[in-house]
C-alpha cells in the first residue's frame, strides 16, 4: 500500500519540462516506480599503473587469505 502511494506522489510529481529539458531521456515509468531521474552505470575502471599495482595487491591479499583459510 505505501509503494502505491508512494507511486502515485511521484507520477503527480512528473513535469512535463523536465521531460522536454532531458530530451526525449526521461522514463516515466522508471521515475515512478524508482523515484530516480538518472541512472547510475558501471564504466569500469581506468587502465593506469595505480589501478594496475592496486589491482595486484589486492589479488596477492585473496590468494594469502585462501592459502590461510585451507591450511
Amino acid at each position: 500500500m505505501a509503494v502505491g502511494a508512494r507511486e502515485a506522489r511521484r507520477a503527480l510529481a512528473v513535469d512535463v519540462r523536465s521531460m522536454v529539458w532531458q530530451e526525449k531521456r526521461f522514463d516515466v515509468g522508471r521515475f515512478v516506480q524508482t523515484g530516480q531521474l538518472t541512472e547510475w552505470g558501471n564504466y569500469g575502471v581506468p587502465d593506469t599503473p595505480a589501478m594496475r599495482e592496486a589491482k595486484e595487491a589486492v589479488e596477492r591479499e585473496r590468494e594469502m587469505h585462501e592459502k590461510a583459510g585451507r591450511g
